[in-house]
């Protein structure tokens, strides 16, 4: 992840290089990437990037972990619209996700993490592995959220269940991802699953 120099530049200067890298990681596979069309284009010397960054990897999942951010935000602010129903903000982040301006770039990034370089590596210097996933919201949600028709409140339990939402929620993506013409198709699947997880599989 990036250096405390590289914290300390400019936010111009920060978003320069962060969309020369987003340019160049979807212009070509991984291992093709250039170091050098990456700092011309953010106009920032080799000695430079090598104090902002170790490699290509590191600056990756910077640009990675920036765009989850993102998509943190939105969830907060969806929780708190939806007066901390989860289920709800899990649909609206379906149904928002093609339209948000970050979307398009996490999926390209995306693909590129998971089918260009070892995935799980990659993966652990984005984001917590313990805590659940990319998109996890940590004792925030668990704060934030509401609860109270769940079977129980305690935190692994809640962790755990918003946990199967989430991952229900990157598949449905991408699947749309994959297959745009079955758009309908793959929302009604996803709602079902997410009525499955609340209401349990097995009677009671």
């Amino acid at each position: 992840m990036p250096t405390e120099r590289f914290a300390r530049l400019p936010a111009e200067k920060q978003e320069s290089i962060r969309m020369a890298a987003i340019s160049e990681f979807t212009r070509v596979p991984f291992e093709k990437v250039s170091i050098n069309k990456i700092i011309q284009n953010a106009d920032i010397s080799r000695g430079s990037f090598y104090t902002y960054f170790e490699d290509k990897r590191d600056l990756l999942q910077y640009v990675f972990s920036d765009i989850l951010m993102q998509a943190h935000q939105f969830c907060r602010e969806s929780l708190c619209r939806n007066k901390g129903n989860y289920w709800k903000m899990l649909e609206e982040l379906f149904d928002d996700w093609f339209q948000l301006e970050w979307s398009g770039n996490l999926m390209e990034l995306a693909r590129i993490s998971m089918l260009q370089i070892e995935t799980e590596q990659f993966m652990e210097g984005c984001y917590d592995l313990e805590k659940g996933g990319p998109l996890d919201l940590g004792d925030w949600l668990y704060e934030k959220g509401d609860w109270s028709n769940l079977r129980f409140q305690d935190r692994e339990f809640i962790r755990l269940t918003t946990n199967l939402g989430m991952q229900t929620l990157i598949i449905a993506l991408g699947q749309m991802f994959k297959f745009p013409q079955k758009s309908e198709t793959i929302r009604q699947m996803f709602i079902k699953k997410l009525e499955i997880i609340q209401m349990g599989a097995c009677s009671q």
